[in-house]
C-alpha cells in the first residue's frame, strides 16, 4: 500500500506486514524487539496463521490469499524475526 494511498493504511499495512512476516524487522534493534515481545508476546501466532491462510486458499483457490499460500507464505510465517511464546 503506497503512502498516496493514505498515511493510516500505509501504517497499517507496514505494520501488519512487519508483525506477521518480520519485514523490515531488521531495523529495529534486538533490544526493542526483546522488549516488544516480552510486552506483548505473540502467544503461538505463527502456526494459526498459517492454518488459517492455508484454509482460506482451500475455501478460496482464486483468492489473493491462495495466490501468497502457494508463494510460500507460510515459510515467510515460520520464520520472521519475532519468536512465539
Amino acid at each position: 500500500m503506497a503512502l498516496e494511498d493514505g498515511v493510516e493504511a500505509h501504517l497499517l499495512q507496514q505494520a501488519a506486514s512487519c508483525d506477521v512476516i518480520g519485514s523490515r524487522g531488521f531495523e529495529f534493534s534486538t533490544t526493542f524487539r526483546t522488549q516488544l515481545n516480552q510486552q506483548y508476546p505473540r502467544l503461538d501466532f505463527n502456526q494459526p496463521m498459517i492454518e488459517f491462510t492455508q484454509h482460506e486458499a482451500q475455501a478460496r483457490p482464486k483468492s489473493r490469499t491462495a495466490m501468497v499460500v502457494q508463494s510460500g507464505f507460510k515459510y515467510l510465517v515460520k520464520f520472521n524475526p519475532y519468536l512465539d511464546q
